[in-house]
């Protein structure tokens, strides 16, 4: 399962942020910060996806990928695929956050860009799309 790196992002710092309001007073400046200081991000949450379905060589080490943006559709072909029919998925821990392009400027773009280049192209994800 992957997820486009900017809204993975902006879900990462809204979560990491939930208890203090800073993500919803501030969520541009709370992006930089949890940017800007490594303390700020967890080991697990901000490494790439790359790291966890490809080898050294960004070659797929699983057999499929599973887009977040289409989570239903794409469990419902891996179903079909392995034999259980498919039922429909709960929604768990939902924030409440506007879409996630309401939340860059250019800068913060090309930073969270930079960051998951390999994510990018690994799976073909664009700003906005």
């Amino acid at each position: 399962m992957v997820r486009n790196p900017w809204d993975r992002f902006v879900a990462y710092v809204a979560f990491m942020m939930r208890d203090n309001g800073w993500f919803k007073t501030d969520p541009r400046g709370t992006m930089r910060r949890v940017l800007d200081n490594p303390q700020n991000q967890s080991a697990i949450r901000f490494r790439p996806q790359s790291d966890f379905v490809c080898d050294a060589d960004d070659g797929l080490t699983v057999l499929r990928i599973c887009r977040l943006e289409r989570l239903q559709a794409d469990f419902d072909k891996v179903c079909h695929d392995i034999g259980p029919s498919p039922f429909k998925l709960e929604v768990r821990n939902p924030l409440e956050h506007l879409p996630y392009t309401e939340y860059f400027d250019e800068d913060l773009v090309r930073q969270v860009g930079d960051r998951h280049r390999r994510d990018i192209a690994n799976f073909g994800y664009e700003f906005g799309r």
